[in-house]
């Protein structure tokens, strides 16, 4: 799964399972097991349908907008309107906010659409701008509640990204165009960060992507955003 889906991910399936819902109300009664995880079996499986058909559009030559993953799921038969959905994620955010992730002198400016904050939890994602005048999509994000190392303790972790030339959730870059990453965990510390309630900031060193020549040629990047 892309790394633009770790978390928004969780969100998308929380949104298709309410889809495959139906929108039941309190008429219907309460569901037994065997359909709760038909509900889930089929979120789990729209979802992924969903990240890996975008994700097969980042192979492309991409315009940056949900156009190219929309057709790899018409392709697939999947009957999913991604601008649609992405509203719909949209329509998750706690509140408002956005920042500025600078990259080896270019800061790249945005507005979260989908921005996220709750105690360790933290999002914030949406479209921007570099100051060389390129577009991009940025997402910074936190949170804890994954067992890396299997100690039995959920381990805080961090990603940071930028997409330059991507302009909507679901949509990717041109492949001649940068794709950096950078993420904390107990495995790769190439970022250090704060977050002190609706306020992520920190420092480190990003990698492209798209870059699969110079794949371990780093950049150094600071950042910070917020949600309130």
């Amino acid at each position: 799964m892309s790394y633009r889906f770790r978390t928004i991910g969780v969100v998308m399936v929380g949104v298709l399972a309410l889809v495959a819902c139906g929108g039941s109300d309190d008429s219907s009664g309460g569901s037994d097991d065997s359909s709760n995880e038909s509900v889930a079996d089929s979120a789990d499986s729209s979802g992924g349908s969903v990240a890996d058909s975008a994700d097969d559009s980042s192979d492309d030559d991409g315009d940056g907008s949900n156009d190219e993953a929309q057709e790899s799921l018409e392709e697939a038969g999947v009957d999913l309107d991604l601008d649609e959905l992405e509203e719909t994620v949209t329509g998750f955010s706690t509140g408002d906010g956005g920042g500025v992730v600078t990259i080896d002198g270019v800061a790249y400016e945005y507005v979260a659409e989908i921005c996220i904050v709750q105690g360790t939890d933290f999002v914030a994602s949406g479209p921007g701008q570099g100051s060389d005048g390129t577009p991009a999509w940025v997402e910074v994000e936190s949170s804890v509640g994954f067992d890396f190392d299997g100690d039995g303790t959920d381990d805080p972790s961090a990603s940071v990204s930028v997409s330059v030339g991507q302009t909507e959730l679901f949509g990717s870059g041109p492949e001649d165009q940068p794709r950096y990453y950078a993420e904390s965990n107990v495995y790769d510390q190439s970022l250090t960060y704060t977050l002190d309630g609706g306020r992520m900031m920190g420092s480190g060193e990003m990698t492209d992507r798209n870059d699969y020549e110079n794949y371990d040629k780093s950049y150094p990047v600071t950042f910070e955003a917020s949600c309130s």
